[in-house]
């Protein structure tokens, strides 16, 4: 439930993009979308993990399920 909020064109990946708005449209979570710093590490350290565990279709900008 919580990847479909994310991944909102459904390709099985996520963009910084699609974090950003899955944290303020699907979390409705507003002090969270502020922290933006967090939330670049937080996703730089999740697509780092994924490009070093599977071969991305759509390039290193993206994290997977």
């Amino acid at each position: 439930m919580l990847w479909t909020i994310f991944d909102v064109n459904g390709n099985g990946y996520i963009s910084l993009a699609e974090a950003d708005k899955g944290i303020r449209d699907g979390l409705y979570h507003k002090e969270l979308f502020e922290a933006k710093p967090a939330i670049l590490r937080a996703f730089t350290y999740a697509k780092d993990y994924s490009k070093s565990k599977i071969n991305d279709k759509y390039g290193p900008d993206y994290i997977s399920k």
